[in-house]
């Protein structure tokens, strides 16, 4: 994730900027590869947390609970 103005993204080539960075960050350990990228306008909505995940799913599937 990089916070930055996006009309930046219209001036530039953004698919190799963020290669080279990703690529950057790779090690001998983990190698990152760029896929893509998308622009969120907002903070995203938070839906809930791992228990109401856990919840619910064991309501809409009560065998696997």
């Amino acid at each position: 994730m990089i916070e930055m103005d996006a009309d930046l993204l219209l001036y530039t080539d953004p698919a190799e900027v963020f290669s080279k960075m990703v690529e950057a960050t790779s090690n001998d350990v983990a190698r990152y590869k760029y896929i893509d990228y998308e622009i969120v306008w907002q903070e995203p909505m938070v839906l809930g947390t791992q228990a109401d995940y856990i919840k619910i799913n064991s309501e809409l599937n009560p065998e696997l609970a």
